[in-house]
């Protein structure tokens, strides 16, 4: 695996009780306007996968990443399905 800093996707959540507090305390700029619950920075969640967008890597989502190089991924002999959460 070619090591670099990777950029990823950040798959958002809306829920009733969402707000802006992410965007206003975070700081976190370029959201849709919504009322915005949850961002899940790195996440291999069915539904809510992280997916690469800088690099060689980008367009693969983290599960892909981990899954053809879990060693570098998350440790060496690492062994699981997805990217721990």
């Amino acid at each position: 695996m070619k090591a670099y800093p990777l950029s990823l996707s950040l798959p958002l959540a809306y829920h009733v009780f969402g707000g802006d507090l992410i965007q206003s305390r975070l700081g976190k700029t370029g959201l849709p306007d919504k009322r915005i619950a949850e961002t899940w920075e790195v996440s291999d969640v069915d539904g809510m996968n992280a997916t690469v967008t800088n690099g060689e890597y980008a367009g693969q989502t983290l599960r892909e990443l981990t899954q053809r190089y879990p060693d570098e991924m998350v440790a060496p002999g690492w062994v699981g399905p997805h990217f721990p959460c």
